[in-house]
């Protein structure tokens, strides 16, 4: 029977005489989410995203293997997954009676116009014969509408992320996802698009953000260990 995730990572971490307060000062992980992690209290982290990240960093940190670790917990997520039964096929209403006599009643409406103004004109014509009659407001005149949409000039944002030390780091741009993982000690990741840009990291004191050659204060977004972005501020 194979060990699950929580007794590896605390077999790991003991097995290298560390302490949870010691690992968490190492890996930048709040002591909360280790105990989490240690516990499979999968609940207690922020998101998928979150769960993902600080696993494959603390099995990585402890030595244990941290894409097995994945893979097991995927799988032990796809086992506690619900099963969505299909919802039933709701039958259109049939069609009401009383839509049919309104219909009617609305064919029957336009004919008797059409006939009285047929008889109308014809009586004109026997008291009249000679006398043109102006018909110009029977014409109708075709307009043409032109729109022209205001020309929107997009300005590319660039995104730079410096890395002090190991920390997950996620991007998306214009809701599309670009990055997700675990941004290494000293590496220097860059990106380029629209916007606007969602970046969310894990360990605020271990990452710095440059959004248009412009340094960004991390800290005024954090909670806690982690801080979410949206570059620039002002775009839906």
């Amino acid at each position: 029977m194979s060990r699950s995730i929580g007794d590896t990572l605390r077999e790991g971490r003991l097995h290298q005489h560390l302490s949870l307060a010691e690992c968490a000062k190492r890996t930048h992980i709040s002591l909360r989410y280790l105990e989490a992690l240690e516990e499979e209290r999968w609940n207690d982290m922020p998101s998928e995203s979150h769960r993902v990240g600080f696993l494959r960093l603390y099995a990585r940190f402890l030595g244990v293997y941290s894409e097995e670790m994945i893979h097991l917990y995927r799988q032990a997520q796809l086992q506690a997954a619900p099963v969505i039964k299909p919802r039933e096929i709701q039958k259109p209403a049939r069609f009401q009676p009383g839509t049919r006599v309104t219909a009617q009643r609305l064919g029957l409406g336009v004919i008797f116009a059409l006939v009285s103004i047929w008889g109308i004109y014809h009586a004109v014509r026997r008291y009249y014969p000679d006398r043109p009659m102006d018909l110009s407001w029977l014409r109708i005149r075709p307009r043409t509408l032109r729109l022209v949409a205001p020309r929107r000039e997009l300005q590319v944002q660039r995104i730079r992320a410096k890395a002090e030390a190991d920390s997950w780091v996620r991007v998306t741009d214009n809701h599309q996802m670009v990055f997700e993982g675990i941004l290494p000690a000293g590496a220097v990741k860059e990106w380029s698009g629209p916007g606007p840009f969602r970046i969310k990291i894990g360990n605020i004191t271990a990452v710095s953000i440059v959004w248009n050659d412009q340094p960004v204060d991390i800290k005024a977004a954090a909670r806690g260990h982690v801080a979410e972005l949206k570059l620039p501020p002002t775009a839906e």
